[in-house]
């Protein structure tokens, strides 16, 4: 059976209205608007991709790492695929966080993490050590 794209749409703002996905995985930017679907790594139990939602100026730094590392959608603009709903119901930004900050201690947070004011270099450098370096990820958080 073909889900509609309004079927489709109204599960991903389901999604979008879960507490933690309410804000930026990254940055905690109201509202976000975009969704990165991260390509999980080796040594995790499921193999599909897990989503998270994010701002518009953190998907810029997600879709600049490339789609083997995850692959950037916008909520509003573009049609949308039910593995990719899929992705964003198994994923969320509690997740992904748990997974990509597990290793992130205050200091780094109070200091490393962005915000809705941080420049792009800034916020772009934090992005692709949490997501491309796993810099700060553990399995054991999962």
């Amino acid at each position: 059976m073909v889900i509609s794209q309004d079927e489709l749409k109204s599960q991903l703002k389901e999604l979008m209205r879960i507490p933690e996905n309410i804000v930026c995985a990254d940055c905690g930017d109201k509202r976000p608007t975009w969704a990165s679907l991260i390509v999980p790594p080796p040594d995790l139990p499921f193999k599909s991709p897990i989503g998270c939602f994010c701002c518009f100026h953190c998907s810029g730094a997600h879709r600049r790492m490339g789609t083997h590392i995850c692959f950037v959608r916008s909520v509003n603009l573009d049609e949308w695929k039910e593995k990719e709903i899929i992705a964003m119901r198994d994923g969320g930004n509690a997740l992904i966080n748990v997974l990509f900050q597990a290793k992130l201690n205050d200091e780094i947070k109070a200091n490393a993490r962005p915000d809705c004011h941080t420049d792009l270099e800034q916020r772009s450098k934090f992005i692709y050590d949490k997501y491309q370096h796993r810099k700060w990820y553990s399995v054991t958080a999962y």
